[in-house]
């Protein structure tokens, strides 16, 4: 894990060939399921976690993600 203080390597993208399209409904509920099952309880973990430490300053912490899904042809 890295402190938002400490530097981040600079990471050169590569340019994909492939085309983004739109996801179907049927394929955003799949990967939402699979975001309630794996990513939805670490990122719950982690704001308790911190919530915990913060409690003694009076001070209380939240998330608001947005996932956006496209399709690689």
């Amino acid at each position: 894990m890295r402190w938002p203080w400490q530097k981040q390597p600079k990471i050169v993208e590569q340019k994909r060939s492939k085309n983004k399209t739109s996801v179907t409904d049927e394929e955003c509920k799949k990967v939402g399921k699979l975001i309630d099952a794996v990513i939805y309880p670490q990122i719950k973990k982690q704001i308790e976690i911190l919530n915990k430490h913060l409690e003694k300053d009076g001070i209380q912490a939240g998330v608001e993600i947005t996932w956006i899904f496209d399709r690689l042809e």
